[in-house]
This record gives structure tokens, C-alpha cells and sequence, in this order.
């Protein structure tokens, strides 16, 4: 049985047609998946080890923030700068006793009360980030409601 060339013609042109919309949804995929992950943005992956809790604030007085942190995680944990309202706090008072955390550095298990400068123009009854930024580059966010306490 011979196929006439009319019949070759249409089969090439179903396997071309088949051909090309598999290739289009390939190629709107992969732009898709790359899209979608650049919509999400990245985030900073936080060691399990450096997890900090918060076990209480006092922001009573508007100029300063008092807060007592706990080293929950599984390693010794070195503090290296506190933002309060994205604003880098850099006079800082590590472990008022009877806690002791010194320069930031907070072990496992322990509490450490420090105490921080707020910055001006913050508002009583607003609350605020305060984040925790360690060594290992992890970032570990609070918040503290200037007037209160925790």
C-alpha cells in the first residue's frame, strides 16, 4: 500500500504541530518557574541553632528598651547588632544583673538583659521591630510596643 504524498504532508504536519505546542508549554514553564521565583525573592535560611526567644520587655520610658532574651537553640549565640525600627543601635548594655551575656555573647540555655537607646520620633503605643542580627547571619525579629510592658 503506497501513501500518496497528500497523506505524508499531514501527518508531518500533526507531528509539527505536536512539536511545536510541546516546545511552547516547555518554554512558558521554565519562564514561569523563573518568574515566580524571582517574585518571592530570597530569604535568609535561619540556623535551627541560632534561635533566640524573648521572655520579656519593658519600654516604660520612650527613650529606652529594655528587653531579656533566651538562647533556645542548640549553640552558644553571638549577638552582633540590634536594629530597632531598621535603625542599628550601637550604644548597647549586655547583661544587667543579674543576668550576664557579655559583648553579645549569649550560651545555651541562658537569659541576657540588655538594655538599648530607642531612637527619637517613635511613638508610644506603636510597636516596633527589633531585630537581633547573630554572627551566623541569622536575623531573629521581636516586637516591642513603645509604652509598655512585655
Amino acid at each position: 500500500m503506497i501513501l500518496s504524498k497528500r497523506a505524508v504532508a499531514e501527518i508531518i504536519a500533526a507531528l509539527l504541530m505536536i512539536t511545536i505546542t510541546v516546545t511552547c508549554f516547555l518554554v512558558f514553564y521554565l519562564y514561569s518557574i523563573g518568574l515566580f521565583g524571582a517574585l518571592q525573592g530570597t530569604q535568609v535560611q535561619q540556623s535551627y541553632s541560632d534561635t533566640i526567644a524573648l521572655e520579656f520587655y519593658d519600654w516604660t520610658n520612650p527613650s529606652r528598651l529594655k528587653i531579656e532574651v533566651r538562647n533556645v537553640g542548640s549553640s552558644n549565640i553571638v549577638i552582633r547588632a540590634i536594629y530597632i525600627a531598621s535603625n542599628n543601635i550601637t550604644s548597647i548594655t549586655w547583661g544587667i544583673p543579674p543576668n550576664t551575656c557579655s559583648g553579645g555573647n549569649l550560651p545555651v540555655q541562658a537569659t541576657c538583659l540588655i538594655q538599648l537607646p530607642a531612637p527619637s520620633g517613635l511613638t508610644v503605643g506603636t510597636s516596633y521591630s527589633v531585630v537581633l542580627a547573630t554572627a551566623r547571619g541569622a536575623l531573629v525579629r521581636l516586637s516591642a510596643t513603645v509604652g509598655q510592658l512585655g
